[in-house]
């Protein structure tokens, strides 16, 4: 039978910093612990199995959380707003957390994933500015929308080869994030997944992707080099705008279009080869290149007046 905990209330006062709770609650309900700012540390009895919707949310001294073995289900925004937790070790009784769960934890640093979750749920990690390291199990198959974004601190991440989706804005502020190995398990990528990345300096991916969004490396400033999926076929709007050190990029011939804004800015891009599969190069796709000198286009390519502006070394070479 389902006996919910509704609110601290019933077993305690507000401005207590620990807290227990007695066996007998299987559901710790929506709000039932909200804005209690005087919380540090919370003890949950093993009849606990659900801890519902921002459960949690605000409690920002609170820093210490043991969920027992109990718990299946963790729901969105459990946790939302508890700036003052460190550290989650999440039971394999776990098979599903909601979105936004840690959204704006700005003190975790470490988090352990069991192989029961199946999916990194959106938001999950938003705002986790302390977060550096993040090992994804082997049984995630999906990285959400805006998972990790703003994860200032994040250095790396290790993405298994289960995942077969990065969503939008997964990893979009990671400022910190040097390397990222895309495994060829994942068949699509998000707008915007790394954008603003400043610290990523490579990316190869995979073949197995075919389909990448707008905006993906936009803001990638420290971006040196790109391998593109020989699977795609169109450079997304935007897709490395302001990437400012990109030097090298293979366009792969199943590319049949370059998309508005596509290497704006791109200003270290000295040569681009254009495959004989494009025909359309789209508005202001290769403006303000600055070094950019040499360009090779097939002849049945169209672009756009703007296309090639403000590029004053540029020479382009019909084949």
């Amino acid at each position: 039978m389902e006996k919910i905990l509704t609110s601290i209330d019933q077993i305690a006062s507000r401005d207590q910093r620990k807290v227990i709770i007695p066996d007998g609650y299987t559901v710790i309900g929506e709000r039932a612990f909200e804005d209690c700012v005087w919380l540090e540390n919370v003890v949950i009895s093993r009849s606990v199995t659900v801890i519902r919707c921002s459960a949690f949310v605000r409690c920002t001294a609170l820093r210490e959380i043991c969920f027992p073995r109990s718990v299946t289900s963790i729901r969105a925004g459990a946790f939302w707003g508890c700036t003052s937790l460190q550290s989650v070790l999440i039971p394999e009784s776990v098979t599903h957390t909601g979105d936004a769960v840690f959204r704006g934890c700005k003190s975790l640093e470490r988090v352990e994933i069991p192989e029961s979750v199946t999916e990194i749920s959106d938001e999950t990690f938003y705002g986790c500015t302390a977060l550096m390291r993040m090992k994804i199990p082997k049984s995630v198959t999906d990285i959400g929308m805006d998972a990790f974004r703003g994860c200032s601190s994040l250095l790396s991440v290790e993405i298994p080869a289960s995942v077969e989706s990065i969503n939008w804005g997964a990893f979009h502020g990671c400022t910190s994030l040097v390397n990222v190995v895309i495994p060829k398990s994942i068949t699509k990528i998000g707008n915007g997944a790394f954008r603003r990345c400043s610290a990523l300096a490579s990316i190869e991916i995979p073949d197995s992707v075919t389909e990448i969004g707008d905006w993906v490396f936009n803001g990638c400033t420290s971006l040196r080099s790109a391998v593109l999926s020989a699977s795609v076929t169109e450079i997304g709007n935007a897709m490395f705008h302001s990437c400012k050190s990109l030097s090298s990029v293979v366009i792969p011939d199943s590319v049949t279009e370059i998309e508005d804004l596509a290497f704006w800015d791109c200003s270290s891009l000295v040569s681009v080869e254009i495959p004989d599969s494009v025909t359309k190069i789209g508005r202001s796709a290769f403006q303000g290149c600055t070094s950019l000198e040499s360009v090779s286009v097939p002849q049945a390519a169209h672009w756009e007046k703007d296309t090639f502006k403000n590029c004053p070394k540029l020479k382009i070479t019909r084949r």
